[in-house]
This record gives structure tokens, C-alpha cells and sequence, in this order.
């Protein structure tokens, strides 16, 4: 490199040598994040004016307990301005990624039972959030008469009484574990026999003891 305090004693001729900006891009995220979900690698060597690759994630991603979707890359942590992949990028960046987190909704199936058997499925309902109770009295609200005249109507079983339900303490991924259940027994009754005869020569009759 040439020293502009070097004396001079004859004809110079100097080269200049432009060097290429670059820059980089980094990538963060902030709030509520999917737990399988890595940070997307540094992008380096980006010349003054280029353009950085979008990483965005274009699928929703589910835990257990919670639906998230991606919402994009932005300028601030706060997420108030996102960026735009097409902007020439002039200077070091970092962008700053973000989810919305909805909380995840699965089924749960109503059986019945009589007299401790299984009699089938009465309902299966869907779409309810995680965590979710449904209690026993919503199940033998909703379901009570229509489980008795299923038994009474259909199978046969004309006397019948509700016996107790079970409710489901909190709604979750395992759909073995997300069933109500309602219990009915068959009612039983006391029949009480009398014998009567008639005493040689009576016409009243008299009860046996």
C-alpha cells in the first residue's frame, strides 16, 4: 500500500483497489416459542444492496398444549415492524422472529354402561381446548336421557336407573384418557308370593302360613 508521506522523486502511477461490503443478518426469537423449533443460521457475506433468504416457517407446529404459528421476521424486538426480505440491506441486521401460541383442542368420547358392562358410545365430541374439565354433571345433563332410552328402546332394557357419571378432569393429547362415562343399572323388584286354601268344608279360604 502506498504511503502518502513518502517523498516523491519521479513518476507514480497508483492503483486503487475497491474492497466489497458485506454484511451480515442474524436471527432471533422472542415470545412464546415451539420447544422443537432452532434459530435459523447467521447469513454472512451479504454484499452492500443484496437481499438476505427469507427462513420464515411455513407450517404450524404443535405441542401438546398449545397450536403455534409462525408470524413472520421483524426490525424490533417488539415486533411492531416486519421486514421485507426484498430490502437491500445496507448495514448488519438482526431480525427478530415471532409466534402465535393458541391453545391446542382435542375430542373426548361419552360411553355408557349398565350394570358395569360397556353398551357402546354414546357421542364423540371435538374441538375442546386442552386442559379443559367436563364434569360429571355436565355429562349426565347432556347425555343422561338419551343413554336411557338408547338402553330401554333400542337394547331392551325397559327398567333402568342412573347410577352415577364420570367427568373428565382436564382435556389432553391422550385420547385413551379423554372419556366420560355414564352408569345406569337395571332395577330389580320384590315379589312377594301368597298361597291360599280352602279347609275341607269351608268356602273361605284361609292363607298359609
Amino acid at each position: 500500500m502506498y504511503s502518502f508521506n513518502a517523498p516523491i522523486t519521479g513518476d507514480v502511477t497508483l492503483y486503487g483497489v475497491w474492497t466489497k461490503l458485506t454484511y451480515k443478518v442474524e436471527f432471533t426469537f422472542v415470545g412464546d416459542v415451539p420447544s422443537d423449533v432452532t434459530v435459523p443460521t447467521t447469513q454472512t457475506g451479504i454484499l452492500y444492496n443484496g437481499t438476505a433468504s427469507d427462513p420464515s416457517y411455513s407450517y404450524v407446529n404443535q405441542d401438546e398444549s398449545k397450536v403455534y404459528t409462525f408470524d413472520g421476521w421483524y426490525t424490533d424486538a417488539s415486533c411492531t415492524a416486519k421486514y421485507a426480505f426484498t430490502t437491500p440491506v445496507t448495514q448488519n441486521l438482526t431480525l427478530y422472529g415471532k409466534f402465535t401460541a393458541e391453545t391446542a383442542k382435542y375430542g373426548y368420547s361419552v360411553e355408557y354402561y349398565l350394570d358395569e358392562e360397556s353398551m357402546g358410545v354414546l357421542d364423540n365430541i371435538a374441538d375442546v381446548p386442552y386442559g379443559s374439565e367436563v364434569t360429571a354433571d355436565t355429562v349426565q345433563n347432556a347425555y343422561g336421557n338419551s343413554a336411557k332410552e338408547a338402553m330401554s328402546e333400542e337394547k331392551g332394557y325397559p327398567y333402568i336407573s342412573f347410577d352415577h357419571a364420570e367427568g373428565i378432569t382436564s382435556i389432553t393429547a391422550d385420547k385413551e384418557q379423554n372419556v366420560a362415562k355414564l352408569y345406569f343399572t337395571t332395577d330389580t323388584f320384590t315379589v312377594t308370593v301368597n298361597y291360599w286354601y280352602y279347609p275341607s268344608g269351608s268356602t273361605t279360604p284361609v292363607k298359609m302360613p
